[in-house]
């Protein structure tokens, strides 16, 4: 009985140093493959006159910052610029930008959005998924606004056609 419980000791003590030995390894820092950034896509478009035919645009020169947030420019007078992509707030409800375009005009716009929390993988972590509700806009350059995709997430679609006059005296 006494060989017993000590081979049982000596057993278990060489399994308990395997475990401490080869777990770090099982354990090692998964990389995350997938991208947790969820940005909304604004592309830029106008409408030709005549026709009606919509066509996509390239903006000269454009700045972005978040509304109250005019030190953290989101884009700084980016040249020949045919799409954008924002953050929307995490956990809120809208979030506005503010939308600098040629010759110092500014627009305004706001996106009332619905998030959602979701877990991507223990490398990852979360993310955050939004539905898009509303965009409102001020009107200087910003002639229309048309939701094209309401849901944000990861891939590389495009949100929002922003339909703008770069000629607002015209």
């Amino acid at each position: 009985m006494k060989f017993f419980s000590k081979a049982f000791h000596i057993v278990s003590l060489a399994v308990l140093a395997m475990l401490v030995f080869l777990l770090p390894g099982c354990l090692g820092e998964e990389e995350c493959d997938e991208t947790t950034a969820n940005l909304l896509r604004i592309g830029f478009y106008t409408r030709v006159p005549v026709t009606g035919l919509i066509q996509p645009i390239l903006i000269d020169s454009i700045s972005v910052y978040g509304v109250s947030r005019a030190s953290s420019l989101i884009y700084d007078n980016s040249k020949r610029i045919r799409t954008i992509e924002l953050p929307l707030k995490p956990m809120a409800d809208s979030t506005g930008f503010v939308l600098i375009f040629p010759t110092n005009i500014t627009d305004t716009i706001w996106v009332r959005h619905t998030y959602q929390l979701q877990f991507v993988s223990p490398a990852c972590g979360f993310t955050v998924f939004n539905t898009l509700d509303e965009v409102n806009h001020t009107s200087r350059v910003i002639e229309s606004v048309s939701i094209v995709q309401n849901f944000v997430s990861n891939t590389l679609e495009e949100h929002i056609k922003l339909f703008v006059n770069l000629n607002p005296d015209d």
